[in-house]
């Protein structure tokens, strides 16, 4: 689809504005000096003939909720998806064993309530600046809500990305 819209003369509030919807998915802004608005997932537009409105269609996320030690998996890897842990007393995650096929795959953890939360890395993995084989913490006293959300950056290193409460601590 193709549209086009203009107004104004020169030296007033002239515009012009051309809808592109078979470009380039994901993108939005003018190319290379042709005035075309590109969009396509997750932008999408509507045609209000003298006006446009744009949109943005965010992702869900799913949360898996645990209340007991907890093996990850592979498919427990996305952007789209968190592991909740709600628990009174002491709980642990063990990461998988992972490899350089895995490298920028994406955990995030959910600690809810007032129990410690323990992640453990596979084999000689580590865990930001962990030792081999080390832990994530959060053991903070009275954090009942605590996030952190670890990305692989290489074969063995898991890097924390992004973390809520102040009780995360390596080991």
């Amino acid at each position: 689809m193709g549209g086009y819209v203009s107004g104004g003369s020169s030296g007033s509030d002239a515009f012009t504005v051309k809808i592109d919807s078979g470009a380039t998915a994901g993108y939005i802004g003018a190319a290379y000096n042709d005035g075309v608005l590109r969009t396509g997932s997750p932008l999408t537009y509507t045609d209000g003939g003298d006006y446009i409105t744009l949109g943005v269609t965010l992702p869900t996320v799913t949360v898996t909720a645990k209340t007991d030690d907890y093996n990850v998996l592979a498919a427990d890897f996305g952007v789209d998806k968190a592991l909740s842990m709600s628990a009174a007393g002491l709980k642990t995650f063990t990461l998988p064993s992972v490899a350089a096929g895995d490298i920028g795959k994406i955990l995030t953890f959910i600690k809810l309530g007032a129990g410690q939360v323990t992640i453990d890395a596979a084999d000689s993995d580590t865990i930001h600046d962990s030792s081999a084989g080390g832990t994530l913490t959060n053991a903070q006293a009275g954090e009942t809500y605590a996030t952190v959300t670890l990305m692989l950056t290489s074969a063995t290193t898991w890097n924390i990305v992004a973390s809520s409460g102040v009780g995360w601590v390596t080991t």
